[in-house]
């Protein structure tokens, strides 16, 4: 059996060398097309996932309200604008979106729409503090308040008959019995219910919480917020699922807001207004002393007109003037409520400083007059200072008294919250773009992630390159064989080359065929062993296929299932897995018994893996295997071996290595090159060195090797995917 050995065990140089980095379009392609069926699987999830939350999600609401700072003016209409600084009482809007976020504004709020009650009935739906009003679907609470040590605790609503109801603790103890419409006010609970249309027996549960916790709640909710730049405009604006009741929150913190702003400018006007009162009665005393020093100069002297010069300086004097009186009354109203360091004090005094400065220069300036015009000028000058205070203090006042009154603020309502009848979120359209782009990016990333991790050789050229290895076949992949696993169950299936035998993966496998009839001519029969680094490359399929057209060309062929350890082939000839080769191996007796013809080809036969046994590789390691192949190799003109994964056990390597022609089986796209590069090795240290590699599932189309990409013209059916076993 000289023959049957194969050269010494070499490494090949080929095992050490790195594949090519990186892959170009057309490897690109073929990865999306070997992986659409995990990427389309993925992207289907993913958008899935989102159309449902967008149908199945909560809509939410928004409910909004704008309004309108107005900035303050000063006096009535025609008034004179000296005193803007001092009565100056326009809040800035930043204050102003404070104030609507204050305890002042939202606390009233809260008490009057009752958001510290909520209510739960076991057949209804849960609605807080921040989802609707006290309110249910056949339940409504005017008025609820429980004493302090209740407060937090479950109670138990239960109804009763003709609008009766009773209020009980969360142990069932009654609290007080009442109907719909009264006020009920004992031992520090105020209950009143306006609305309850359940049957007899219905219960809910109400909880009072801290007014303070929904305070809270209500704030963290509720937007404010200035539109635009120094506009002057706010927007209130709640989001909830329920819109009646999101109108009706913000349109009463709109209303408390406006009570508020009207209430403070009618405490600021009272203020403003004693001050004016408690400063008119001196100027007009000073005003008509002015006049009278005034009116008797003018008699003495005769002076009826004056320069021009005189004039100029008699409009900068009294305006000088009255800037100092109006910036000195706002000084002392300020000083009643800040320090002398406050920064708008200290600014104002600066400012003074600054007009005590232009008013010595403007006096120097008068001290170079005529004596007679110098003492026309600080006359009349005193006249025009006091009649401008005068009148606009007295214009002020009739403004302030309107303020007082109570019924306007410098705030108005531009927009009223109203039901929303569209909501908000979710937004479906852009959810199904998201949801599109989301999917089809993850799908993309776990391609790339499996290949990086598990990164399946798909060009046998790769292989060949990179192993040195030749190729003895490239089998396609077979549409009529994907079908026959997917309905069949192993050893069922009808052998491909006999069904169809037009198939291009009989084709190919005739080409097999002819490679080892060019290889092997001139030899003894030869001994063909089939194997390939795991289950499911198609080793089998490769065995029973060659087997068949093998015995089609007028051959006498054994196929032997040496996989003692999950051997199927036995179903294909309709006969049990034993007697078989393990009986032989380790009983001994004639061979010829244990061999069965196959049905439709009788030139074909096959032993069976016989009985199975708890060690298989030990019945490999001694001669008797070696001589039992030397029996069939006299008797048949092909022997052909299916062997076991190599991966996993040793019985492959031990059996390899009696064979004169070893097949080396990959299937396309699921190897790894550490993973050829390991078994490839481990044959070489037991002395074996693969005749030729067999591409197994070849696919078709977009993403299949440039040989059989487009295919054969007489293809019987549309590829899909499966033609191994």
């Amino acid at each position: 059996m000289n023959e049957t050995h194969p050269p010494p065990p070499v490494e090949h140089e080929s095992l050490r060398r790195e594949a090519p980095p990186g892959f170009d379009l057309h490897e690109l392609i073929a990865l999306l097309y070997r992986e659409r069926w995990l990427g389309l699987s993925i992207f289907a999830g993913v958008f899935l996932l989102f159309i449902l939350y967008a149908l199945l999600a909560t809509p939410i609401y928004r409910a909004d309200a704008l309004l309108k700072v107005e900035k303050s003016s000063p006096s009535l209409a025609g008034a004179d604008r000296l005193l803007t600084g001092l009565f100056s009482s326009g809040a800035s809007t930043e204050a102003e979106v404070e104030i609507l976020r204050s305890r002042a504004i939202l606390m009233p709020v809260v008490r009057h729409l009752g958001l510290d009650v909520t209510i739960r009935s076991p057949a209804g739906n849960h609605y807080d503090a921040l989802r609707a009003r006290i309110e249910h679907r056949s339940l409504v609470l005017e008025h609820f308040s429980a004493p302090p040590a209740f407060r937090g605790r479950k109670l138990r609503l239960v109804a009763g008959v003709d609008g009766h109801y009773r209020l009980l603790t969360p142990h069932r103890r009654p609290i007080l019995d009442s109907r719909i419409g009264q006020s009920v006010e004992t031992a520090g609970w105020h209950v009143q219910v306006s609305r309850l249309t359940a049957r007899p027996g219905r219960v809910y549960r109400i909880t009072e919480v801290r007014r303070a916790r929904a305070l809270r709640a209500l704030r963290a909710g509720l937007s404010v917020i200035e539109l635009g730049v120094r506009t002057g405009i706010i927007e209130l604006a709640l989001e909830g699922p329920h819109p009646r009741w999101l109108a009706q929150v913000v349109n009463a913190t709109v209303r408390t807001y406006l009570g508020e702003n009207v209430a403070a400018k009618a405490a600021q006007a009272r203020e403003s207004l004693a001050f004016i009162d408690r400063e008119l009665p001196r100027l007009k005393q000073s005003l008509y002393q002015a006049e009278s020093r005034f009116e008797r100069y003018r008699a003495k002297t005769h002076v009826i007109d004056v320069s021009a010069q005189t004039r100029a300086f008699l409009r900068e004097a009294t305006s000088l003037e009255a800037m100092l009186t109006a910036l000195r009354l706002r000084i002392a109203d300020l000083s009643q409520s800040y320090e002398p360091g406050f920064p708008l004090v200290a600014a104002l005094l600066r400012e003074e400083r600054e007009l005590e400065i232009r008013k010595r220069a403007l006096r120097a300036r008068i001290e170079s007059l005529p004596l007679k015009q110098q003492q026309y000028l600080r006359l009349k000058r005193d006249v025009d200072i006091y009649t401008r205070l005068y009148m606009a203090l007295l214009a002020k006042a009739q403004d302030l008294e309107v303020e007082k009154a109570g019924t306007v603020g410098n705030v108005r309502v531009v927009e009223d919250a109203v039901v929303p009848d569209l909501p908000v979120k979710p937004d479906r359209h852009l959810l199904a773009i998201l949801g599109f782009f989301l999917g089809g990016g993850l799908a993309l990333a776990a391609i790339f992630v499996k290949r990086a991790l598990v990164h399946g050789i798909g060009d046998p050229e790769e292989i060949e390159d990179e192993f040195g290895l030749p190729f003895y076949a490239l089998i396609p992949h077979s549409a009529r064989e994907a079908r026959s696993r997917r309905r069949k169950p192993p050893g069922m299936r009808p052998i491909l080359a006999l069904r169809a035998p037009d198939d291009p993966a009989v084709e190919a496998l005739r080409s097999l065929r002819m490679s080892l009839d060019l290889s092997t001519s001139g030899t003894r029969t030869p001994v063909i062993a089939i194997g390939g680094p795991r289950k499911g490359v198609g080793k089998s399929f490769v065995a029973l296929n060659l087997s068949v057209l093998l015995a089609g060309s007028g051959r006498q062929v054994l196929l032997v299932d040496a996989d003692l350890h999950r051997g199927e082939l036995e179903g294909q000839f309709g006969t049990p897995p034993a007697p078989g080769l393990s009986d032989l191996l380790q009983d001994g007796g004639d061979w010829r018994g244990h061999l069965r013809s196959h049905p439709k080809e009788g030139r074909l036969r096959i032993l069976p893996r016989g009985t199975r046994v708890t060690h298989p590789e030990r019945l490999f390691e001694g001669d008797r295997f070696g001589s039992l192949l030397e029996e069939l190799r006299a008797a048949f003109d092909a022997v052909i071996l299916d062997l076991p994964p190599f991966l996993g056990v040793t019985d492959g390597f031990l059996i390899a290595r009696l064979a004169t022609v070893n097949l080396f089986v990959l299937r396309a796209g699921i190897h790894s090159r550490p993973e050829i590069r390991f078994v490839l090795k481990k044959l070489s240290q037991t002395g074996v060195t693969p005749t030729g590699l067999v591409f197994n599932d070849l696919g078709f189309g977009i993403g299949a090797y440039r040989y059989y990409r487009y295919g054969y013209g007489y293809r019987g059916a549309k590829a899909a995917k499966g033609s191994d076993a």
